[in-house]
Protein backbone atom coordinates (compact mmCIF):
# COMPACT_ATOMS: atom_id res chain seq x y z
CA UNK A 1 0.00 0.00 0.00
CA UNK A 2 2.96 2.86 0.87
CA UNK A 3 4.66 1.74 -2.43
CA UNK A 4 2.08 2.57 -4.58
CA UNK A 5 0.67 5.76 -3.26
CA UNK A 6 3.01 8.78 -4.45
CA UNK A 7 0.92 11.31 -1.66
CA UNK A 8 -0.50 10.92 2.30
CA UNK A 9 -3.29 11.40 -0.09
CA UNK A 10 -2.85 8.58 -2.48
CA UNK A 11 -2.38 6.53 0.77
CA UNK A 12 -5.31 7.71 2.03
CA UNK A 13 -7.40 6.31 -1.10
CA UNK A 14 -5.77 3.28 -0.97
CA UNK A 15 -6.38 2.32 2.90
CA UNK A 16 -10.02 3.74 2.26
CA UNK A 17 -10.44 0.75 -0.80
CA UNK A 18 -10.49 1.09 -4.79
CA UNK A 19 -13.88 2.62 -5.10
CA UNK A 20 -12.52 5.99 -2.41
CA UNK A 21 -12.37 8.78 -5.22
CA UNK A 22 -11.40 11.17 -2.68
CA UNK A 23 -8.58 11.24 0.30
CA UNK A 24 -7.21 13.58 2.74
CA UNK A 25 -4.90 13.96 4.65
CA UNK A 26 -4.19 15.86 7.62
CA UNK A 27 -1.39 17.08 10.29
CA UNK A 28 -2.35 16.78 13.93
CA UNK A 29 -2.50 20.86 13.56
CA UNK A 30 -4.51 21.04 10.35
CA UNK A 31 -7.10 18.75 11.72
CA UNK A 32 -7.30 20.68 15.09
CA UNK A 33 -7.47 24.53 13.01
CA UNK A 34 -10.36 22.46 10.68
CA UNK A 35 -12.45 20.95 13.47
CA UNK A 36 -12.09 24.30 15.80
CA UNK A 37 -12.68 26.87 12.84
CA UNK A 38 -15.94 24.95 11.36
CA UNK A 39 -17.68 24.01 14.19
CA UNK A 40 -18.64 24.48 17.63
CA UNK A 41 -16.70 22.59 19.39
CA UNK A 42 -13.32 22.72 21.82
CA UNK A 43 -10.60 19.91 21.19
CA UNK A 44 -9.93 18.56 24.94
CA UNK A 45 -7.47 15.91 23.00
CA UNK A 46 -6.00 14.25 19.88
CA UNK A 47 -5.40 10.61 19.77
CA UNK A 48 -3.51 8.99 17.30
CA UNK A 49 -3.74 5.12 16.40
CA UNK A 50 -3.76 2.51 13.57
CA UNK A 51 -1.14 1.78 11.49
CA UNK A 52 -1.97 -1.46 9.49
CA UNK A 53 0.24 -3.97 8.65
CA UNK A 54 -1.14 -4.31 5.31
CA UNK A 55 -0.29 -0.45 4.48
CA UNK A 56 3.83 -2.18 4.41
CA UNK A 57 4.88 -4.61 1.69
CA UNK A 58 7.00 -6.98 3.80
CA UNK A 59 6.19 -8.48 7.10
CA UNK A 60 8.07 -7.13 10.70
CA UNK A 61 7.98 -7.91 13.93
CA UNK A 62 5.86 -7.01 16.74
CA UNK A 63 8.40 -4.62 18.34
CA UNK A 64 8.58 -3.23 14.74
CA UNK A 65 5.03 -3.31 13.89
CA UNK A 66 4.71 -1.64 17.73
CA UNK A 67 7.28 1.55 16.23
CA UNK A 68 5.28 2.11 13.33
CA UNK A 69 2.29 2.57 15.10
CA UNK A 70 3.96 5.43 17.39
CA UNK A 71 6.02 7.35 14.77
CA UNK A 72 3.01 6.72 11.89
CA UNK A 73 -0.15 6.67 12.93
CA UNK A 74 -2.51 6.47 10.40
CA UNK A 75 -5.72 7.85 11.96
CA UNK A 76 -6.33 11.24 14.00
CA UNK A 77 -9.24 10.93 16.26
CA UNK A 78 -10.36 14.20 17.78
CA UNK A 79 -12.12 14.10 21.81
CA UNK A 80 -14.44 17.11 21.37
CA UNK A 81 -16.51 19.31 24.07
CA UNK A 82 -19.44 21.21 22.51
CA UNK A 83 -18.60 24.87 23.06
CA UNK A 84 -21.18 26.94 25.01
CA UNK A 85 -23.81 29.11 23.67
CA UNK A 86 -22.00 32.15 23.17
CA UNK A 87 -18.60 31.24 24.14
CA UNK A 88 -15.45 31.99 22.10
Amino acid sequence: MMRRASSAEDLVRHYDGKDNPFGIAFTRREYRDLIERSAPWIVRDMITHDFPRRALPFRVSDTVYRAALFLCPMMICAVLTKREAGGA
